[in-house]
C-alpha cells in the first residue's frame, strides 16, 4: 500500500524541505488541487514543472490532481470561462506532474431538486465537455463527491446509479 496526502497549491506548500519531511513521515505521494491562483499569471506550466522537480527530489509522486471545479452547490447550467481555462490547463499539467487521474467535484444540480437521476444527467453533459481534452493529453477524469443537494445521506449519488 501507498500512502499519499492531500495538498492544495500555495505558494509555500511544495517547498523542497516540506516534501522531505513528508517523505520522513512515509509518504509515497501528494494528491496535488488545482487552485485557482495557480493560473493567475500564466506561468503555471513553470511552476507545476518546479513542483515534479521537488517531488522527484524529495522521492515522491504525484498520486492523483484534484481537477478545478464549480462551486458545488450551483445548478448544473452554470457555465463559467475562468473555471473552464483552468479545466483546460489542468488536463496538460497532469502531464508536467507525470500522473494520469484527476478527481472532479461535480456540481449539485439544485435545479433538479432531488431527482438523483436528472441530476446525474445534467453532470455527465457537463463532464461532457472535457473528455476530448482529457483524451488528447492521455489523462483520465474520475467523479467524486457526487451530490445533489446540500442534505448529504439519502441524496448521495452512487457509482452504480
Amino acid at each position: 500500500m501507498k500512502l499519499s496526502t492531500f495538498h492544495e497549491y500555495s505558494a509555500h506548500s511544495f517547498a523542497l524541505d516540506h516534501l522531505k519531511r513528508l517523505k520522513a513521515l512515509g509518504y509515497d505521494g501528494i494528491d496535488f488541487c488545482f487552485h485557482p491562483s495557480l493560473f493567475k499569471d500564466g506561468k503555471e506550466e513553470k511552476i507545476i514543472a518546479e513542483i515534479r522537480e521537488n517531488f522527484e527530489k524529495a522521492g515522491l509522486v504525484c498520486s492523483q490532481v484534484h481537477l478545478p471545479f464549480y462551486d458545488l452547490t450551483l445548478p448544473s447550467a452554470c457555465h463559467d470561462e475562468w473555471v473552464e481555462h483552468q479545466m483546460k490547463g489542468a488536463f496538460k499539467l497532469m502531464n508536467v506532474l507525470d500522473c494520469k487521474w484527476g478527481a472532479w467535484h461535480p456540481v449539485s444540480a439544485t435545479e433538479c431538486a432531488d431527482d438523483r437521476k436528472v441530476a446525474m444527467k445534467a453532470n455527465k453533459e457537463m463532464l461532457a465537455r472535457h473528455l476530448e481534452t482529457a483524451e488528447k493529453y492521455g489523462v483520465g477524469i474520475y467523479v467524486v463527491d457526487a451530490l445533489i443537494s446540500n442534505s448529504v445521506g439519502e441524496n448521495a449519488l452512487t457509482l452504480t446509479e
